[in-house]
């Protein structure tokens, strides 16, 4: 049955609308009647499986739509989350995914998928894809998964239906976390990783140069050194020269006078 969108639309723009009670008015009804003959009507071409999963979708969208939560969810955490009904191409419905960032009632998530074909394409594989990483046991999951870096999303803890272990307590699950985060990046926000690049090298360039200078002016310094020591010596030497020549002389001129008194 078809439903006027733009006379919802009117009616979900009016602020009056806003304390009326939802079948207060005969538009509003009419469309929500119809709505529900049009879902009666797509369950008809749908398997069992995708209208239990329909169902529990609105449901727990009714029941937690306005539910209170202060859980935190620290990086890293596996969680089973409500999607929700989306379009095709998109997630719908309850998934596992991997929290990336946490923000005060929202979080980041990047949802999971042991879909054979998907496990086939991942980055791991020859000509994979570079948003399917493949994680297993190794890292932290109960079963070998991709996860989907292509679709992370912001979502209501809300959303969150079960929480499980965080993957960065162990050493290969912190490691593929640090590479998940990276990989984003590099594909999210190529340009800006990029300048960071080129001002990390230039950088490294000038502590190399730096470093090249530093060891030029230590050797200079350590040259100079040696030539300053043999100098030294060779002062110290003629210096010990001219003393002993000095003290020879005194000798020569005292013994020379003596003679010289004796004979007068």
């Amino acid at each position: 049955m078809r439903i006027d969108y733009t006379l919802l639309k009117h009616i979900s723009l009016d602020p009056k609308n806003k304390t009326k009670d939802a079948f207060d008015d005969s538009i509003a009804l009419s469309s929500c009647l119809k709505l529900f003959s049009n879902i009666i009507f797509e369950f008809q071409s749908l398997k069992l499986n995708e209208i239990a999963l329909f169902v529990n979708s609105m449901n727990h969208w009714i029941t937690n739509k306005t539910y209170l939560t202060n859980t935190k969810y620290k990086p890293g955490t596996v969680i089973e989350y409500e999607c929700g009904l989306n379009y095709q191409g998109e997630l719908s419905y309850r998934h596992t995914g991997l929290v990336i960032e946490e923000f005060d009632k929202k979080i980041v998530v990047i949802p999971s998928s042991s879909t054979k074909s998907l496990i086939d394409k991942s980055s791991k594989k020859e000509n994979g894809l570079w948003y399917y990483v493949l994680v297993g046991k190794k890292e932290g999951f109960d079963h070998d998964c991709v996860l989907i870096l292509n679709d992370m999303k912001t979502i209501s803890k809300k959303r969150v239906i079960a929480s499980f272990n965080n993957i960065t307590k162990g050493k290969d699950g912190l490691k593929i976390f640090d590479t998940i985060k990276l990989e984003i990046l590099r594909h999210y926000f190529p340009k800006q990783i990029l300048e960071k690049e080129n001002i990390i090298k230039d950088l490294s360039d000038q502590n190399n140069k730096i470093k090249n200078l530093n060891e030029q002016l230590q050797k200079d310094v350590y040259e100079k050194s040696e030539k300053i020591k043999k100098l030294y010596w060779i002062l110290n030497n003629k210096d010990r020269r001219i003393k002993y020549n000095l003290s020879q002389l005194q000798i020569h001129i005292a013994n020379y006078g003596c003679t010289y008194y004796n004979g007068i």
